[in-house]
């Protein structure tokens, strides 16, 4: 406010992202200067302005209503072409000539309205930052729960629509973010943003072609993402991988097409890749899951599952799991043997189980990785459950079954201490002792197998357990004491083998922590180092079992609101608002809703609005997907197919979003899909509409003939003319004109019978001018000219038709096409063909 103040005889500029409170300083400088009194405020993305202003009157509108001393603001300025900036600067310069004060508010993208006011006061991103005052009383009013970032910690936002804004002002901050910037400034956004923090040789890593004025112009206005020019690195404001996803993701596709990566995919994944070296697990998986392909996605967590579980991280990979349990595409062994021990590391049992009967009804996998589903049964299943599992590891127990494991460098790396774990477990419920013995069987082998960790971890958990229930029982405390010795002696081996603690180690710590705590023994741990990461990582543990617990309890209420109708009658209070959509598709695609156009430029994909055609072509009829995938993709592989079908169906309901994220206007239903025709309609079912009426109802020459112009000029052309690819389309193209000219032969006929013979002429000659090919519409022809005594026209129609049939097809017309030719030829007078009509031309 001090510099809009100083210098009120120049223009002041306004110019940062959307979210920064440009207009909310210019409201607060009219009303605390002007009271709101000789203020003009302009909707500058109006329409309306822009055509003023290339007629040049705006200058003279503004004097004309106002006076001297007037505050005129422009608010939201867009991006102008070299002639409008020069038009909208001599109106700026000639407002300050007439004592006018001017206020313009705008973004960056039109940075270049500073180069013709040179003397202006600028305003910039970095004056709307929150002061470290402003941020303090933030902190202070919230309890340090600023967004984004993790509950309970103090992130430092300093962007207004973040700290202060609701919602729906996050929302506009976010979908404004990139508005009007080059791709390759928002690939060093996507970067920066996706990285939180690094240094400048890691962003040029990325974004090779990013230049030092480029650098200069985002560390000016887009401060949040924290260039450091000084020491060469950036660190941004924090903002979650959604968030991220709703900024950049209709626009990926183009950002990466200047990038020397060859598709979004290969760019996640050097991404995911650099999180990981910063150990940003969780980060990692979800950038991959928000907008990785299904199949890149699948291949990263298979090769990256090893690295998730030893570094505590199985709530990300059970997210990632989630997402793909969606579909019926089958999972593979690595996958679901990492989702169940994920699960068991989060004492999931229900995810255990579903996991567990997934892999055990896989004939095809392994069958050690069936052993070990069943182990997780007997941890978690029922009392029937645990008898099937124990019979099946009965079945198994051979050493010999497990020798291929030895070159097996996934979850189990030893052979020989397969058989030993699986005792252990089968032991376990009856005999903790005779269970632990077994485990220190395989020496420290164990420590290699984590499945083996967390069934001792489960034993200690299960003696101590005992113990307290009886502790007046010796033996269960002479269990007990063993079980910790020997859990301690096992932590110890694992510790000599691993320079870091893994989460097996940490959850085997956790245990006899716990253990020493219940039965008031001393825990002999003198790494202080090693005990601290490793509470570090059970805490972690604790944090994802929560949110765990937190969105399957959330998807649980959701079902259930579902059950009762909540769900349904709140979708039909939103719909009850949303504006319909119209789709036309005759002489080239156009999409509106209400009064707003749909461009092209909201498809991130071409074929987005193909897929949409089909839909609308369908008419509210359920397409199925297999018929969709053989439409849109022909010949290609179905697995494939599939894959860019997800990916387009995304972009085809973000295209067609809601303010509030919602699309009511397509449906994805089990294995098809459709457009809901009560908030769509179509150019199609209009014309289905008006080839009903030639076809089905009275003749009227009055709605007859304003059917007939309405045809004429709102389906000359094809449909989707130029889209040339699609077979489909192609095929939905012909039937349409069949379609009309079959209704408007119909109608001509009809009228002709109904002694209106000029009227189906005309809709007979259109017919004919459509398709000069088919006999049928040469016969409707024929019939209307003789209704109007155009014999010499009708003869001319008959020779066209002998010879195309006669040069083309080398057949002769057919006995009703010379039927016709003999009435022509005789002139008789005939009931249905008359020579003459009251006021037809001789």
């Amino acid at each position: 406010m001090r510099s809009m103040i100083s210098e009120r005889d120049v223009p002041r500029v306004l110019i940062a992202p959307t979210g920064f409170g440009k207009t909310t300083l210019a409201v607060e400088y009219a009303d605390e200067i002007f009271g709101f009194r000789s203020t003009h405020w302009i909707d500058a993305r109006d329409t309306l302005f822009i055509r003023d202003l290339d007629a040049q009157t705006v200058l003279p509108t503004l004097l004309e209503y106002g006076e001297e001393g007037s505050l005129v603001v422009f608010d939201d300025v867009p991006y102008l072409d070299d002639v409008r900036a020069e038009s909208f600067s001599e109106v700026v310069d000639g407002l300050i000539e007439a004592g006018w004060e001017v206020v313009v508010v705008t973004e960056p993208s039109f940075e270049s309205v500073l180069d013709r006011h040179a003397g202006c006061v600028v305003v910039d991103s970095t004056d709307f930052l929150l002061d470290d005052g402003e941020l303090a009383s933030v902190a202070a009013e919230r309890a340090v729960d600023l967004k984004p970032g993790a509950a309970g910690s103090f992130e430092p936002v300093r962007v207004c629509a973040l700290a202060w804004g609701e919602p729906e002002d996050e929302g506009r901050f976010l979908d404004g973010l990139t508005s009007g910037l080059p791709h390759d400034i928002q690939l060093a956004l996507f970067v920066m943003l996706v990285a939180r923090e690094g240094s400048s040789e890691e962003l040029f890593h990325f974004a090779r072609a990013l230049k030092k004025d480029t650098r200069r112009f985002i560390e000016t206005y887009y401060p949040f993402v924290g260039i450091d020019s000084v020491n060469e690195a950036f660190c941004t404001t924090p903002l979650s991988i959604p968030q991220i996803k709703r900024i950049f993701f209709a626009s990926l596709d183009s950002i990466v097409s200047i990038s020397a990566f060859s598709s979004a995919d290969s760019l996640v994944m050097k991404l995911a890749k650099l999180l990981f070296t910063k150990g940003e697990f969780s980060r990692a998986c979800a950038l991959v899951g928000e907008f990785a392909t299904r199949s890149r996605r699948l291949s990263w967590l298979e090769s990256n599952l090893e690295v998730l579980l030893h570094a505590g991280q199985p709530g990300p990979v059970l997210e990632l799991v989630e997402g793909f349990s969606s579909t019926k595409a089958p999972l593979p062994s690595d996958v679901a043997t990492g989702a169940m021990l994920a699960s068991i590391m989060l004492d999931d049992s229900k995810g255990a189980l579903r996991m567990a009967a997934r892999i055990r009804g896989d004939a095809a996998c392994d069958v050690w990785r069936r052993c070990l589903a069943a182990l997780a049964t007997m941890r978690f299943g029922s009392e029937r459950q645990r008898m099937d599992a124990r019979s099946f590891i009965e079945k198994h127990m051979d050493e010999h079954s497990f020798d291929l494991m030895a070159n097996d460098e996934g979850m189990l790396s030893v052979s020989r201490a397969m058989p030993a774990v699986m005792r252990a477990a089968s032991l376990g419920e009856d005999d903790i002792e005779g269970a632990i013995a077994q485990l220190e069987d395989c020496g420290d082998r164990i420590c290699e197998s984590r499945i083996g960790m967390l069934v001792l971890t489960r034993l200690v958990a299960d003696a101590a357990a005992v113990c307290v229930d009886d502790p007046t029982c010796v033996e269960c405390a002479a269990c007990a004491d063993d079980a910790f010795e020997r859990g301690v002696s096992a932590l110890r081996g694992r510790r000599r083998r691993l320079a870091v603690p893994d989460s097996a180690e940490a959850l085997l710590y956790g245990a006899l922590a716990k253990h020493a705590d219940m039965r008031g023994v001393s825990f002999p741990d003198d790494d202080i180092e090693r005990k601290g990461r490793c509470e570090i990582m059970l805490l972690s543990l604790a944090v994802q079992k929560r949110r765990l617990e937190e969105r399957r309890a959330e998807r649980r209420k959701h079902r259930e609101r579902v059950l009762v109708g909540e769900v349904r009658a709140a979708n039909a209070h939103v719909i009850e608002r949303v504006e319909p959509l119209y789709i036309r598709l005759f002489g080239g695609m156009s999409i509106t809703r209400g009064d707003e156009a749909i461009g092209p430029e909201r498809f991130a994909k071409r074929k987005a609005r193909t897929l949409l055609a089909i839909l609308a072509l369908n008419r509210g009829r359920e397409v199925p997907r297999a018929k969709l995938l053989d439409a849109l993709w022909p010949g290609c592989d179905e697995r494939r197919a599939l894959n860019n079908f997800y990916s387009l169906w995304s972009v085809l309901r973000r295209a067609l979003a809601l303010e509030s994220g919602e699309c009511p206007y397509v449906a994805k239903q089990h294995m098809g899909c459709m457009l809901d025709m009560r908030y769509a309609r179509c150019d199609v079912e209009e014309l289905d509409e008006l080839c009903n009426v030639f076809k089905y109802e009275q003749v009227d020459l009055e709605s007859w003939i304003g059917a007939y112009r309405r045809i004429c000029d709102a389906y000359a052309g094809d449909i989707m003319p130029s889209e040339t690819e699609s077979a489909y389309i192609s095929m939905c193209r012909e039937r349409c004109r069949c379609r009309i000219t079959d209704a408007l032969a119909t109608g001509a006929d009809r009228l002709v019978d109904a002694d209106e013979p000029k009227a189906a002429l005309w809709l007979a000659q259109t017919a004919f001018d459509r398709d000069d090919r088919r006999e049928d519409l040469h016969q409707t022809l024929m019939r209307a000219q003789i209704a109007n005594g155009r014999f010499d026209a009708a003869t001319e129609t008959y020779h066209h038709l002998c010879t195309y049939l006669r040069d083309d097809m080398g057949l002769s017309p057919s006995d009703a096409s010379r039927g016709l030719y003999q009435r022509v030829l005789v002139c008789d007078d005939d009931d249905s063909f008359p020579r003459r009509f009251p006021g037809a031309k001789a």
